[in-house]
């Protein structure tokens, strides 16, 4: 089960954050059965949202 949350870079805080880390550790914890992305309009490499996603799926 993917889930992903979006985010512009001006939309990201400490509740962004946390929101990021129970995800990340809900995918951890579901002995990979589940994906969580928090897909911004531009990563830190630059990838859009959906390269973004294509990464995420493949690196599964």
């Amino acid at each position: 089960m993917p889930v992903v949350e979006y985010k512009g870079a001006h939309l990201l805080n400490d509740e962004t954050r946390e929101k990021s880390e129970v995800g990340d550790q809900w995918e951890t914890s579901s002995n990979g059965h589940c994906l969580f992305l928090l897909a911004l309009e531009k990563d830190e490499q630059g990838r859009d949202v959906a390269q973004q996603i294509t990464a995420k799926i493949a690196g599964a």
